[in-house]
């Protein structure tokens, strides 16, 4: 049995770093950890926020009176969002920001040197962006459409100091954000996010304590292949491939401790953290000891005490990020429009599965790719040499080794000094009599247990009793690894008994073709489901709508009662192909995001795009791995376009039941600040539904046509109209509106857009609008018939010719 180092008492270690002497607690305890001064309790309302270093930890418990009686102004009920009115919601959103999953000081770009110089004194605050900046970002967003947020924030970002030691004046600027996303009409939920384990393992989200915690050397993860930096990539970061980050899911570091997190007991029952293990002066001292050694000085190691009552790592890792978005909750508390929180972007089972620990293994073999068990053996000091795949999509498609690549010819070790490899020491491997590593239990991993039923729910049911204890109302965004990366892993059965009351399924889909070739698939594209290449954009088209159904259907299927599917993240690169930066001409990725959008409202389901980033720019992208997903970049803007023109005049005719609204000095506006810096506009502003009184039967935009449908069935327990949100920014010179029952009108706003008000009675069933711009709606459907006339004839040429050949031949 391994037991994690008490405190040393080390002269001169930092005192302002000493207030926890506690383990984290469950949050079934009825108990919180909480600060004396801490801004968010109800005794002291709104007093000043707090440095997480001036934090005393105490117990306090949390009485059912201090639950929110905030209404929240989003509901669910079954598989559909609705208001207070009880009208169906559609929430169009988008993720904010790509660049939260690094801090602002130091400024985190993923290219940049220095990640482990100081991995504690970091600050977050100015993520999404500075509060001066908010209402330029929100109105903008809001004149683009869009009505929720997926607010990015990290694990690091609230805990980055150490075990219980909370960054409120953190948390005190998330609020503030939140509140003036409120003023815009855009609503939130939190996403608690990561991407393979942390940034010290080559993404973002937990802690680098909760590595240094289990034993790694930060320092020498790269240099042992535990994990894969675009700072440390040879010859240079700027050479990192695209899309090379997701094979740290792979590795050492981020397989190890997913499995710590979620299947630790099962795999990991010797790893303990006993009362005061996991002390942050414990964790100072290892980083002081890891950068004098690294200065080569003299080596100061302590003798280290050690305890025998002790807690699981999963329990403790599950209850320290449990309470840490419980603080966060409790800042947020009281907003209304604070709808919910994920429980954790895009998690993973780590070796859970794992039936072969000599082979490759994992859907993304990309670049230096070191079995199981020669990476447990290259982190223990070994050298040896590893297989090297063709980076791009072929090594997705195919993992095609293309050489061989010796790992740690310095004989670095991942482990901090007297710390053992934690599966060596479960008896997993070990080293013979001639040196080399030899696996002691081939198949350790590959239990029978089912990932999503036996270790995402109970986590599920911990983390939303403590969101419930707070605002009842709130919904809980569940994720599961994405589509393809964990092909085994299925949504699970979710009953009434499991006690998650509001539950929505919030999957990722990707374009993974495209995201991975680096090149924008829009006439032909490959079946992730089933390898299958579809030739022809209908087909990609149908391909795509396809999938969505399939998630949407999991939400039926899975979870009694139904549920709500909202996909948390979709996007395009905008770096594939690459010559729109030169060009200007986004088009392609238009077209692209347009079909991405197409899928989506063919399925009726809601989602938050993949992102929003201020920062973008052409060369690094979103400052992460060299993701450039945003549908903003600071590189797009234009001089002299950072003023707002005054609102375009709107004249409404009627004639029969047409009615015509045109527009002008709409192209004034199209210079505004509102849409400077915008990628593929075209495809991302368009009209939804953002209220409807009834069942949402069709709603969907034909971007070529400029043409949007909207059928319902008349709800006759709803009371209040249905409210369709139309910007002008597709319709230069306006655009006509016909309904097949009630009546509309409009409501103009200075930024651009329009909600149009559309009336209906109780009785009238069936209820269809359509919105089009004349001209372009019928230019379009008369070239849609011509290229359709003569793809025909151009067939029947075809046949004819093969008819005569055939004749001629006998």
């Amino acid at each position: 049995m391994q037991e994690l180092p008490l405190s040393p008492d080390v002269e001169g270690a930092d005192d302002s770093l000493k207030p926890l002497n506690k383990r984290c607690l469950t949050p079934d305890m009825r108990a919180a950890r909480v600060s004396s001064r801490d801004r968010f309790s109800e005794e002291k309302g709104a007093s000043e926020g707090l440095n997480s270093e001036d934090v005393t930890i105490e117990l306090k418990a949390l009485p059912d009176e201090k639950i929110s009686d905030t209404k929240i102004r989003i509901l669910v009920r079954g598989s559909n969002f609705v208001d207070r009115m009880n009208r169906r919601k559609m929430l169009r959103g988008i993720n904010v920001t790509g660049s939260s999953k690094m801090p602002i000081t130091p400024y985190g770009s993923t290219h940049l040197p220095g990640l482990l110089d100081n991995v504690e004194d970091v600050d977050f605050i100015g993520r999404p962006f500075p509060l001066k900046d908010c209402d330029t970002h929100f109105r903008r967003l809001q004149a683009w459409g869009f009505n929720f947020m997926r607010l990015v924030i990290t694990w690091e970002s609230v805990e980055h100091r150490g075990p219980g030691l909370y960054d409120y004046k953190f948390i005190e600027y998330l609020r503030e954000v939140v509140v003036i996303a409120g003023k815009y009409n855009i609503d939130v939920y939190v996403d608690p996010h990561q991407d393979v384990w942390s940034r010290f393992s080559g993404g973002c989200g937990a802690p680098a304590w909760t590595l240094e915690l289990v034993g790694f050397d930060l320092q020498n993860l790269t240099t042992t292949g535990a994990a894969v930096l675009q700072q440390d990539y040879q010859p240079s970061p700027d050479d990192f491939p695209k899309m090379l980050w997701p094979t740290n899911l792979y590795k050492l570091a981020c397989a190890t401790m997913f499995t710590l997190f979620w299947s630790g007991n099962d795999f990991a029952p010797n790893l303990l953290v006993g009362e005061g293990k996991c002390s942050v002066e414990a964790l100072s001292c290892a980083r002081k000891w890891a950068k004098r050694k690294k200065e080569k000085k003299a080596d100061p190691r302590v003798s280290l005490k050690t305890v025998t009552v002790a807690t699981p790592i999963q329990d403790y890792l599950q209850d320290c990020y449990i309470s840490a978005m419980r603080v966060v909750a409790e800042g947020l508390r009281g907003l209304e429009n604070v709808s919910g929180f994920g429980t954790m972007n895009e998690p993973h089972n780590g070796y859970h599965g794992q039936r072969n620990l000599s082979s490759v293994w994992g859907q993304l073999t990309n670049g230096v790719f070191p079995t199981p068990l020669q990476s447990f053996a290259v982190a223990d000091g070994q050298a040896i040499t590893v297989r090297r795949f063709i980076p791009g999509f072929c090594a997705f498609a195919c993992g095609c080794a293309c050489a061989s690549y010796e790992l740690n010819t310095e004989g670095k070790r991942a482990w901090l000094e007297g710390r053992e490899c934690v599966w060596r020491m479960h008896g997993v491997w070990d080293i013979d009599e001639s040196g080399s590593p030899r696996l002691k239990k081939p198949t350790y991993f590959a239990n029978d247990k089912d990932w999503s039923s036996t270790y995402f729910i109970p986590f599920a049911k911990k983390y939303a009793e403590m969101m419930y204890k707070i605002d009842r109302e709130w919904h809980v965004y569940l994720e599961l690894p994405p589509i393809g990366v964990a092909p085994d892993i299925k949504f699970p059965k979710i009953t009434k008994t499991d006690k998650i009351q509001n539950p929505v399924n919030a999957t990722h889909w990707y374009d993974g073709f495209s995201l991975f070739s680096g090149n924008l698939q829009i006439n032909w594209n490959v079946d992730v489901d089933t390898a299958i290449p579809k030739f022809g954009n209908l087909c990609v088209r149908s391909m795509f709508k396809r999938q969505i159904g399939a998630i949407r259907q999991e939400s039926e299927d899975y979870i009694e009662g139904g549920a709500p599917t909202l996909i948390g993240e979709f996007g395009i690169p905008f770096n594939a192909n690459g010559s729109q930066f030169d060009t200007g001409d986004f088009s392609e990725c238009a077209t692209l995001l347009d079909m991405n959008f197409e899928a989506m409202e063919a399925n009726r389901v809601h989602y938050t795009l993949w992102n929003y980033t201020p920062d973008n720019d052409n060369r690094y992208g979103d400052h992460w791995n060299f993701e450039d997903l945003s549908v903003f970049s600071k590189d797009q803007e234009i001089d002299g376009y950072d003023c707002l023109p005054p609102a375009p005049e709107v004249d409404e005719k009627i004639v029969g039941d047409t009615t015509t609204f045109t527009l002008t000095n709409q192209g004034a506006m199209r210079k505004s600040f509102l849409y400077n810096g915008g990628r593929a506009l075209s495809a991302v502003i368009r009209p939804y539904p953002r209220a409807v009184a009834g069942e949402i039967l069709e709603a969907r935009y034909d971007m070529p046509a400029r043409e949007f449908v909207l059928s319902f069935q008349r709800d006759t327990t709803v009371d209040g109209s249905t409210r369709v949100f139309v910007p002008f920014w597709p319709f230069p010179t306006g655009f006509s509106v016909t309904v097949t029952k009630g009546s509309v009108a409009m409501e103009t706003d200075k930024d651009n857009f329009g909600i149009l008000v559309w009336e209906t009675h109780k009785s009238e069933g069936l209820c269809t609008m359509r919105i089009f711009d004349p001209e372009r709606t019928a230019r379009v459907r008369q070239n849609r018939c011509m290229r359709t006339v003569l793809i025909i004839l151009a067939v029947l040429s075809i046949i004819l010719a093969i008819v005569l050949a055939f004749s001629l031949t006998s």
